[in-house]
Order: C-alpha cells, then structure tokens, then sequence
C-alpha cells in the first residue's frame, strides 16, 4: 500500500509541475505576443515604430529563456532570440518593411514555443 502511494504521489507531483509549466509558458508567450502586435499595428497603421513594445518583449524573453531553455529545445529558443535581434535591428536602421517581415517571423516562432508539446486528446491517446 505505501509503494502505490508513493508513486500515485509522483505522478500528482509530475503532473502538477506539468500544468504549472504550460501556464507559465502560454502566460509568457501571450504576453510576448501582444507586446509584438502592438509594434506590428503600429507599423502597419503609421510605417514606422519606435520598437519599444518589441525591446520590452525581448527583455522579458531574455530573462525568461533560460527557465524555458529546461522544457523547449535550444534550437526554438535560439530561434526566436535571432529572431527578436534582427526585428529590433531593422528598427533601429528604419527599415520598417523588413521590421515588419521579422515582426511576422517572430509571432510564428513565439506561437510556436506557445504551443510547443501542449498535450491534446490526440497526443494522450
């Protein structure tokens, strides 16, 4: 009896560290994601930006890769780090066609991490 507790114990542990992680992860992506819609609008609407919405989502990115960088692989971490430097490089040269291409470009690769592993009904099957 006290084997099966324990493990039943592990597995509410695992599971709740789980759900803890996909809160946190879609919480963070969701922010990031309408700090990035804000610069998008705004290049849409005006033609130009001053990218500080975008330099708040990286900084946010960057202090919270690292935790994030323990569940997604490097490589979708790596992704969306180039691709927040190179959006605010375009910035800063004023080339606000390109910036709004690497706009773009970053809002698939954050949805992407967004979503990453979420378990479906499908998946659990």
């Amino acid at each position: 009896m006290g084997r099966l507790a324990v493990a039943i114990g592990c597995i509410i542990v695992i599971a709740a560290g789980g759900i803890l992680n996909l809160l946190f992860t879609s919480s963070l992506c969701n922010d990031m994601l309408s700090q990035i819609e804000i610069s998008r609008r705004q290049v849409e609407r005006t033609g130009t930006d001053d990218a500080h919405a975008l330099a708040q989502a990286a900084d946010l990115w960057n202090r919270r890769s690292v935790y994030l960088s323990a569940f997604i692989g490097h490589d979708r971490i790596d992704d969306v780090t180039t691709s927040y430097r190179r959006a605010l490089a375009f910035a800063r040269q004023e080339s606000f066609d390109e910036y709004l291409a690497e706009l773009l470009e970053l809002e698939a690769l954050v949805r992407v991490v967004r979503d990453f592993d979420r378990p479906t009904f499908r998946s659990i099957l």
